[in-house]
Order: C-alpha cells, then sequence, then structure tokens
C-alpha cells in the first residue's frame, strides 16, 4: 500500500479510500469482513457521508469501530450537507454543525 501525508492528519493516508455508501446494519457482516480485508491490506482511509444509507453507513461503520478498537488506527472521511428527499440544498453553517455532531453521535 502507498501512502501520503495531509498535513494536520497525524496518521499516513492510505492512496486509496474504502467507501462505505452501501454499508447498513443489515449488511454488518459482510461491511465487517470488507473492512477488515481493506485494513489486512495497509488501508486505513475509510471514506462515509451523514446521508450514506440515512445513516446506516455510520452506524455500521461506528459499531465495527468500536468492536475492532482500532479507532486511532484509521482516517475517517466525513461529509454533510447532502439533500435529503427533496429537501433542496442544505448548505448552512448551523446545517454543517448539525450534521457533524449527528455523524460523530453515529460514530461513536
Amino acid at each position: 500500500m502507498r501512502y501520503l501525508t495531509i498535513p494536520g492528519i497525524e496518521l499516513p493516508l492510505s492512496r486509496i479510500a474504502l467507501g462505505t455508501a452501501v454499508f447498513s446494519p443489515d449488511v454488518y457482516t459482510q461491511a465487517a469482513e470488507l473492512l477488515d480485508a481493506f485494513i489486512e491490506q495497509g488501508g486505513n482511509c475509510i471514506d462515509t457521508a451523514y446521508a450514506y444509507g440515512r445513516g446506516g453507513s455510520e452506524q455500521t461503520l461506528g459499531r465495527w469501530l468500536a468492536e475492532r478498537g482500532n479507532r486511532t488506527e484509521v482516517v475517517l472521511i466525513g461529509k454533510g450537507c447532502h439533500p435529503i428527499g427533496d429537501s433542496g440544498p442544505r448548505v448552512a453553517p448551523e446545517i454543517l454543525r448539525s450534521d457533524l455532531a449527528t455523524s460523530l453521535e453515529r460514530l461513536g
């Protein structure tokens, strides 16, 4: 695995990130197996978002992090302010703060 460094992030970052858009609590076993394989191959950069699976992605990832006890070994890339349903644009500081707080809670 090749790595890069980003100022402000202590860990070297794998150049390949694993996306979690299709993770959900009902496919936890398969998601955990994929995450474990990614880590075994040297990956440590995991992409998630507030809107992925209506929060299911973050819940699944949070469970995996808690069970493996490896939070200090991975770098999470999270995103917020996604439109939800027909809500239209959701880009404002207060929405981003709310999305971030919810994401952190889901991730544990």
